[in-house]
């Protein structure tokens, strides 16, 4: 059977605007240092074990967030549409 291409389709995420763009990449870059700095508050030792998992669950979303920040940005310069998978022969 022959295979077929298909059209592009249009990415489901639409981009940023520039202002939107230059937000999240500061929101990246904040969130990323804070969660480092949370992350270096977790090396002191003597910790209530409640306090610990607290600063674990902030160092740990907020560098999930910097991260999901920065996807966003480059899902947004690098694949403004999605060509779907041929279907299999």
């Amino acid at each position: 059977m022959p295979t077929r291409s298909l059209a592009p389709v249009p990415f489901p995420i639409p981009q940023p605007t520039a202002n939107q763009a230059a937000a999240l990449a500061l929101a990246a870059a904040y969130l990323a240092r804070a969660g480092t700095q949370t992350a270096s508050l977790l090396l002191v030792a003597d910790r209530p074990p409640a306090d610990t998992a607290l600063l674990e669950t902030l160092r740990d979303q907020m560098l999930a967030a910097a991260a999901l920040c920065d996807n966003l940005l480059d899902l947004g310069i690098a694949a403004p549409a999605l060509t779907p998978p041929d279907p299999p022969s």
